[in-house]
């Protein structure tokens, strides 16, 4: 991280704040330029930071998810035999 001093306008890419030229401003890249008065940029988004986990929890009750997917097997099972019967 630099700061610099605007040759020309720029936006925050925090905030949108509109930076002058002349404005002292935290450099990264040609992309990623803030106010001076933002400590840290936020982290970059990665494929990883895009994917979000199944479960928001530590540890998901599993007996619940046995219970609800057992429910909806049986209410296959039932579908298909009805669907089996119309033929």
């Amino acid at each position: 991280m630099k700061i610099i001093t605007l040759q020309r306008p720029a936006v925050c890419a925090d905030c949108g704040a509109e930076l002058p030229a002349g404005t002292r401003a935290r450099y990264y890249s040609a992309e990623r330029i803030y106010c001076e008065s933002h400590d840290e940029p936020p982290p970059r988004e990665t494929k990883e930071t895009k994917t979000k986990p199944l479960f928001q929890d530590e540890g998901p009750d599993i007996e619940v998810w046995i219970g609800f997917l057992e429910e909806v097997q049986q209410a296959l099972t039932n579908l298909i035999e009805r669907l089996g019967r119309k033929r």
